[in-house]
């Protein structure tokens, strides 16, 4: 950047003019500062002095490096997924040039949120679009065969075996109905996710889909010593969907939440519009269980991907973000082991 260039910044940005020594020549805008990642400061303070500490001596590297190699640095950053604003930065530093001469360097921070969600959103779609295909053709040639095996198991079961004497014949057939049941399962469930919308969403009340979704996870008896918390907001607009489809949704989500606190535990679940853009609405489901592993993290939207070893599926979550992305909406997941899992579901308001 020549130093004759205006900094231009607005609502969404801050930036800070350095001299070589890191000293404070010029700033604007106040975005970093209003969420208070800044101390006070004024003209002539060393930049060091006024970040946080947990940034200090990280971007004064940083910056020396690009005062003595003259090359821009940009880096996206998440705050901790417990932090109070849940908002993405993308900060660069930059050379100060002055008669060709690098004079010191201009550091900035801008709002990248919603670049960031829509960079994750079509990440997400690109991958379930892949899987997408292939649920189709499984749930299509298996729902049929299965449904008819089904039928006939149960039509025997029904009989009771009155005029044959295979004691054992009842308890196999059982198990075998289980195990196909379970698949049946599988593939209406995947099925889920591999249908576009239809255009027959209606306009709904989120907070009535997430009461009856609480609901139905409580029917469930998966734990004991759960506390609730539930905060909603009562003058939320309405969005577009299907009522079933999203209870779905929500209820695979609150039972995740559910299994990670064997022992008990707090699930909080809240809905606001959201703060950053006020075209979604936020529902947010917290728990303090076990926490997910970043690695594991990185594959909790694989289908059949699973951690638990008493059959789970493993289908959850790749359901709920098929849903979900029908509804042209995303989902965010921040976790920390032995610490709890946040899950944000954003879904756009219907009159927006």
């Amino acid at each position: 950047m020549n130093a004759t260039e205006k900094i231009k910044v607005n609502a969404e940005a801050q930036k800070f003019v350095l001299d070589k020594d890191l000293k404070i020549l010029d700033y604007k805008g106040t975005f970093l500062s209003d969420r208070g990642y800044f101390q006070e400061f004024k003209k002539g303070d060393y930049f060091y002095n006024v970040v946080p500490k947990f940034w200090s001596k990280k971007f004064t590297l940083i910056c020396r490096r690009v005062l003595n190699e003259g090359k821009t640095f940009k880096k996206v950053i998440s705050p901790h997924s417990h932090s109070k604003h849940s908002i993405t930065f993308l900060i660069t530093i930059e050379p100060l040039v002055n008669n060709g001469r690098i004079t010191g360097v201009v550091f900035g921070g801008r709002n990248f949120t919603e670049n960031s969600r829509l960079a994750l959103q079509h990440e997400l779609h690109e991958k379930m679009s892949i899987m997408s295909v292939l649920a189709a053709q499984i749930a299509d040639r298996l729902n049929n065969p299965l449904a008819s095996v089904l039928n006939r198991i149960g039509t025997l079961l029904a009989d009771g075996f009155v005029s044959i004497d295979f004691s054992n014949l009842k308890g196999e057939l059982q198990s075998m109905q289980d195990q196909l049941y379970s698949m049946s399962l599988i593939t209406n469930a995947m099925q889920s996710f591999s249908q576009e919308p239809q255009g027959n969403f209606v306009k709904l009340q989120l907070n009535d889909i997430i009461a009856k979704s609480i609901e139905l996870s409580k029917m469930l008896q998966l734990q004991h010593n759960i506390n609730y918390w539930i905060i909603l907001d009562e003058e939320l607009p309405t969005i577009l969907g299907s009522e079933i489809t999203l209870e779905q949704a929500f209820v695979n989500i609150i039972r995740n939440g559910l299994e990670a606190m064997p022992n008990g535990g707090v699930l909080k679940i809240s809905s606001a519009v959201d703060k950053v853009s006020s075209k979604y609405l936020k529902i947010v489901i917290r728990d303090n269980g076990t926490g997910i592993d970043n690695k594991v993290l990185k594959r909790i939207y694989d289908p059949f991907f699973t951690t638990k070893s008493d059959g789970h599926p493993g289908l959850g979550l790749s359901i709920s973000y098929g849903i979900i992305a029908n509804h042209h909406g995303s989902i965010e997941i921040n976790s920390k082991v032995n610490k709890g899992t946040k899950v944000t579901v954003l879904l756009p308001r219907a009159d927006v």
